[in-house]
């Protein structure tokens, strides 16, 4: 469920949206694979908005060593349902890095990657750049 939460319309539908989500995982070692996907499509909310109907499936592929330090391509591809079919992909290709630590007490995980859009609506960003501090609790600690 995605809720009209945005503080302006730049970042935001302004439409309530609801839709169905699914996901696999599979591991085996060191290795981690998967895919979520979900799709959205409005229901309520501002009617001088857009309507929202849209696809995001992402695949992710992981490699973990075992100092930690890890290697992903985890992209997130969307589908605009709205769009012309010209605009209607977005799909980033790239790569993260990242490394499972603990400072004091306190388990965490820290990323960084890049991604270039393959395909990408007019406009739209051409790279994207995205750094994660995660703060993790184990089970049983």
């Amino acid at each position: 469920m995605q809720l009209p939460t945005a503080t302006t319309d730049e970042l935001g539908t302004g439409r309530w949206s609801a839709g169905p989500t699914g996901a696999l995982i599979y591991s085996s070692g060191p290795w981690l694979s998967g895919v979520l996907s979900y799709h959205l499509a409005s229901f309520a909310g501002d009617r001088h908005r857009s309507s929202v109907n849209q696809t995001y499936i992402e695949p992710e592929v992981s490699y973990s060593f075992a100092s930690g330090w890890y290697v992903q391509c985890d992209p997130a591809l969307t589908y605009d349902w709205t769009a012309d079919s010209a605009d209607a992909w977005s799909i980033p290709m790239g790569a993260d890095i990242g490394d499972a630590l603990t400072i004091g007490a306190q388990a965490m995980s820290f990323q960084l990657g890049v991604y270039d859009f393959l395909k990408r609506p007019d406009g739209g960003a051409e790279w994207l750049m995205r750094a994660q501090v995660t703060l993790l609790f184990p089970a049983g600690h």
